[in-house]
């Protein structure tokens, strides 16, 4: 690791997994938190139970086009500002991020545009944003747990699924009993999150700050080009296995995120904040002709 061979006498970054560090009894936003766990790298809206905010910053439903456009908002001074408040609020210090490529939809029929879906019963996480926006457009949803997916596939207990990407369900095996999927997805394109505690941050030497700034910057670029290649990979494996990829239209793109656009004015009534970073979020769409 870079910053590790840099100051190999001063600073070392060690990687573990939950099973690995005892600081998963508190969870890991916790255990950052409070600094049982310098930092951690995890899924943003995880913790949307502990801020809205979270939520938002993590997957807005339908809200983005693609990785790009997620990227560049996120860089916008007044959302990096809106990011690091939250995160301070829970004295912890927003590094950098990663970006998976878009969630795919499992499908035991077609799925061109949302006329697709209204009707017909569909798979959520359970108490997710996505449950209510399937709602809205017309689903009947189902929340359930991953490790049931496949089962309610098989069984036709479910028509679709919001799983995750397309790599992802097609490792699981999803595409065995479901062969229509979207790609690129429009619903759901999860941040995945570099932060560490805010004091044993503010403790590092600026030299050593700027170091992993940098190679995290690095990191970044190459984790989300290298996630889009394999994503892309996979749906030619697909393709020629005869499953449906169904590309939808930016027209249908941005009726979808008009409906998504009802549930986000839910989310802006549940703080100040929320209502802020959503305000910032339609104005990059609109000024960028997203919605």
């Amino acid at each position: 690791m870079p910053v590790n061979a840099k100051y190999p006498n001063e600073f070392k970054i060690e990687l573990v997994t939950d099973r690995e560090n005892s600081s998963k009894n508190h969870g890991s936003f916790s255990a950052t938190k409070y600094g049982t766990r310098q930092g951690h790298f995890s899924a943003t809206m995880y913790w949307g139970n502990a801020d809205p905010v979270f939520a938002i910053i993590g997957d807005l439903i339908a809200a983005w086009s693609s990785s790009d456009d997620l990227d560049k908002w996120i860089k916008s001074s007044k959302a990096k500002k809106l990011i690091q408040d939250t995160y301070s609020k829970y004295n912890m210090h927003f590094i950098n991020y990663s970006l998976g490529p878009h969630e795919s939809l499992i499908s035991t029929s077609p799925i061109r545009s949302l006329k697709d879906i209204k009707g017909r019963i569909i798979r959520v996480p359970p108490g997710s944003m996505a449950e209510d926006f399937f709602k809205e457009v017309g689903a009947i949803t189902r929340p359930l747990p991953l490790g049931k997916v496949s089962i309610a596939l098989k069984k036709k207990r479910v028509h679709l699924a919001d799983f995750s990407t397309v790599g992802v369900n097609h490792s699981e095996g999803l595409y065995e009993n479901a062969k229509h999927t979207n790609y690129p997805g429009f619903h759901s394109l999860p941040m995945f999150e570099f932060v560490v505690n805010k004091e044993q941050w503010n403790e590092l030497p600026e030299k050593i700050k700027k170091l992993i700034n940098k190679q995290s910057d690095i990191w970044r670029i190459e984790n989300t080009r290298s996630l889009k290649q394999q994503s892309k990979a996979v749906v030619k494996q697909l393709k020629a296995s005869k499953i449906k990829v169904y590309t939808w239209s930016e027209t249908d793109i941005k009726e979808a995120r008009k409906k998504a656009s009802i549930i986000w004015n839910k989310y802006k009534e549940k703080s100040p904040e929320a209502k802020a970073l959503i305000e910032s979020i339609e104005k990059w769409l609109k000024d960028n002709n997203r919605l």
